[in-house]
Order: C-alpha cells, then sequence, then structure tokens
C-alpha cells in the first residue's frame, strides 16, 4: 500500500492547484459585490469597515446580510466539495485527499481576508472559516459553534463568540486528531502536525483581524448587533 508521505511528495502539484483554486474562490466577497450591484457606498466605508457579514447587517440590512452569509459560505463549501470528489476517484488515499481539503480551505480564508480582486482588503473570515470546518470536520464545527452561541448569549458580542469559536477550532482539531485519530493509528504523523498547523494559522488569522475588537472589548466600548431596518 501506498504511504501518505509518498502521495504527498508524489502529487504535491494536485494541491498547489487546490490552493490557488481556494484562494480565487475565497477572493470573492459578497459584501462588496452586493453594496456596488445595489449602488450603495463600498462597504468597507461604512460601520466598522470590515466587508463581512456583520458590519452588513449593522450598516445595510437584513436581507444583504443574509445574502452575504450564504455567499461566503458556500465560497469555501463549493470548493473543498469539489476538491474532495475529484481526488477521492483519482487518488483514494484519504489522508492525502483530507489534507487537500485542508489546504483548499486555507486558502479560501486567506482569499476572504486578503481578495485578489478587492486590493487585498477584505473581511475578517468568521463565517467563510465556520464553512471550512464544517467541510473538514464536522466535529470540530459543532464545538467551535457551540463555543460561538454559548459567548454570545452570555456577552451578547459577536466579535467575542467569534474570537473564542476561532480559538476552539485549533484546540478541538489538535486533540481530535491527536486523542483519536493518531493515538489510534488512524492517521500518521504527517498528517497531525500539518492539519494542526493549518488549523493554528486559520485560527489565529480569525483572531489577529479581530485586533480592534479585542480592543474595544477591554475598554467595554464593543457595540452589540442591532440589525439595520
Amino acid at each position: 500500500m501506498i504511504q501518505f508521505s509518498d502521495y504527498l511528495l508524489s502529487n504535491l502539484w494536485q494541491l498547489v492547484i487546490v490552493a490557488v483554486a481556494g484562494y480565487l474562490c475565497g477572493s470573492i466577497n459578497f459584501s462588496l459585490l452586493i453594496t456596488r450591484l445595489s449602488g450603495k457606498a463600498d462597504i468597507r466605508t461604512m460601520g466598522s469597515g470590515n466587508a463581512g457579514f456583520t458590519n452588513m447587517l449593522r450598516s445595510v440590512g437584513k436581507k444583504q446580510a443574509t445574502i452575504t452569509f450564504i455567499g461566503d459560505f458556500f465560497k469555501a463549501v463549493l470548493p473543498i466539495a469539489v476538491t474532495w470528489i475529484v481526488l477521492h476517484y483519482s487518488i483514494g488515499n484519504k489522508e492525502y485527499v483530507s489534507l487537500a481539503k485542508y489546504i483548499c480551505g486555507l486558502f479560501c480564508v486567506l482569499g476572504h481576508m486578503y481578495p485578489l480582486y478587492y486590493g487585498f482588503r477584505g473581511g475578517k473570515g468568521v463565517v467563510t472559516s465556520a464553512a471550512v470546518l464544517l467541510m473538514v470536520d464536522y466535529r470540530v464545527f459543532l464545538i467551535a459553534v457551540a463555543v460561538f452561541f454559548t459567548v454570545f448569549f452570555i456577552s451578547k458580542l459577536v466579535s467575542l463568540g467569534s474570537i473564542c469559536a476561532a480559538a476552539a477550532f485549533f484546540l478541538a482539531t489538535f486533540f481530535i486528531n491527536f486523542f483519536i485519530l493518531y493515538k489510534l493509528g488512524i492517521c500518521s504523523l504527517i498528517y497531525l502536525i500539518i492539519t494542526c498547523v493549518i488549523s493554528f494559522v486559520i485560527s489565529s488569522l480569525v483572531i489577529i483581524r479581530h485586533r480592534s475588537n479585542i480592543g474595544r472589548i477591554i475598554r467595554g466600548e464593543e457595540k452589540k448587533v442591532v440589525p439595520h431596518k
């Protein structure tokens, strides 16, 4: 049987294609598209200045925010799903296919945060990261969602819930991949290391993109979500 490391070394070119495809899909920013198509000002000049769901909800309206959420979610779901379908039937190695999904997801998030089409000024990546979580490991997704809603209902702050969920992404990925997959011999050490590094990078990026929110939370100035009528 061909080992995961052999697949990885001999098929790196496919991972490059997956990364590029993920980045290009992630660079499609629906909040910017919607505001421009509706003749409104650039969403990055409105409210908090973030090109994402929460600012759309605050500054534009529920309908536009909902469309933004769906778009930013599925722009990660679709390329990761295509990646799985193509590689599952052409390669077959489960670890390699799973790693390709992680890489596609990482670059979808990078595309959302630093979009090629919009001067590399994008959103904070919460919705897109949630979609990545769902596609790479539903268990981690459920944990992160539970953390988000628990923190949100207690604090009434979307930003704090997002920050805590991002931290939960990495921690849950590490514990599941190490104590369940690796310890039981289901995955290799290489897979464990790479997936944990990717989850750490995504978590860190989401938290770093919330640095202004963190400052306002500390000062007690962070606003609660109040939908625009």
